[in-house]
């Protein structure tokens, strides 16, 4: 369970009309589905609502292949199934750690080297109650995800150079406390306004001192733009920060 930390006010919404006088009006254009529960955010103490000592993920038997997500709301968990992973070369929820800046205009591609050493990054696992298996499907995008519920595993790693020997570590998924939780959609570059239709639950893994060498990036084929920071209006209210239990 969870409980509140302070007050939210909804969001007012404003609808605005210009009327040219003596002129013939231009023609009404519908107006945008409104984008609900958006991906990424601030992940800041001061836009926290909830505390929780119980995640909303527990892993799974088998290395990193599977986890079991239980709602909040319901209390039934689900077992969910690996189904990709991918890095951005920017990052994309903003904790604050040293050296970070918010995305607030990113570039809608990545440059085609690799991100220097000191550069931060920010991965992406994901989990979905089916996996396609019947074609091929590519593990660096959402594609080999079947069907919902989905679960986005976080977290941000600073690049460090390779070592020039020993062997090259996968890249991990990360489990533990803090954590921060919340229901969004999926991420990645889109243009100004777009809506992200599909929906996701995040467990973002808070910390400042994760790494990734550069030999490890190249597991991946490509690395993800970033998302712009989403405004307040299209951000669920239910961002919990999830401690470590007492005992």
């Amino acid at each position: 369970m969870y409980r509140t930390l302070r007050a939210c006010a909804a969001p007012a919404l404003a609808l605005t009309c210009a009327v040219c006088l003596g002129a013939a009006a231009p023609p009404a254009t519908p107006p945008e589905e409104p984008c609900i529960d958006q991906s990424p955010r601030r992940l800041q103490q001061e836009d926290i609502r909830y505390e929780s000592k119980t995640s909303i993920v527990t892993p799974g038997p088998g290395p990193e292949d599977t986890l079991f997500y239980t709602p909040r709301a319901s209390g039934l968990p689900t077992k969910l199934y690996r189904c990709g992973q991918h890095y951005h070369c920017l990052i994309e929820n903003f904790q604050g750690c040293p050296g970070q800046v918010p995305t607030t205009d990113p570039p809608q591609t990545c440059p085609e080297h690799l991100p220097g050493p000191g550069a931060w990054i920010e991965i992406h696992t994901v989990y979905a109650a089916e996996v396609v298996t019947d074609r091929p499907c590519d593990p660096e995008t959402l594609a080999c995800c079947k069907s919902l519920p989905a679960v986005v595993m976080a977290y941000q790693a600073r690049v460090l150079p390779s070592p020039a020997l020993g062997v090259v570590a996968p890249v991990p998924v990360l489990w533990g406390f803090p954590a921060v939780e919340w229901s969004g959609s999926n991420t990645g570059w889109d243009p100004v306004g777009a809506c992200k239709p599909v929906p996701a639950q995040w467990s973002f893994i808070l910390g400042c001192d994760f790494t990734l060498t550069e030999n490890q990036l190249k597991v991946f084929r490509h690395a993800d733009a970033a998302r712009r920071l989403q405004p307040p209006a299209r951000l669920s209210n239910d961002l919990t920060l999830v401690k470590k239990p007492e005992h």
